[in-house]
């Protein structure tokens, strides 16, 4: 019975470990996931309401995010100058902090806009 008894204890705390491990990767994946989907919505609206501006940048918190954001000129090949659009880069980065560190993601994507 005492054989019994220590088996059944050993394997239940595996089992407890196994569960406190899923649980914890999944509360780092529903993070990272809304990370992204922060930083997609920033890149949505960069440019809707002001047209882009070649240099600007933006830092604000949302909950227990910072997002970061930024325009550059793209200079990615031919010469746009004189043109009637103008590429930039848009990059934004949300960072958040997950188990005493500091994790983050960032996306990026080029969009036309007015030449300046």
């Amino acid at each position: 019975m005492l054989v019994a008894l220590t088996l059944a204890t050993v394997l239940l705390a595996v089992l407890l470990r196994g569960i406190g491990l899923g649980m914890t990767g999944s509360r780092r994946a529903e993070r990272y996931i809304e990370a992204t989907i922060l930083a997609e919505s920033t890149l949505d609206a960069m440019g809707a309401g002001a047209p882009l501006r070649d240099g600007a940048e933006t830092e604000q918190r949302s909950g227990a995010f910072r997002v970061h954001a930024t325009v550059q000129r793209y200079h990615g090949g031919a010469s746009s100058e004189g043109g009637y659009v103008v590429p930039y880069e848009l990059s934004v980065t949300v960072a958040w902090p997950e188990g005493g560190l500091e994790r983050s993601t960032t996306l990026h994507t080029v969009r036309l806009g007015p030449p300046r």
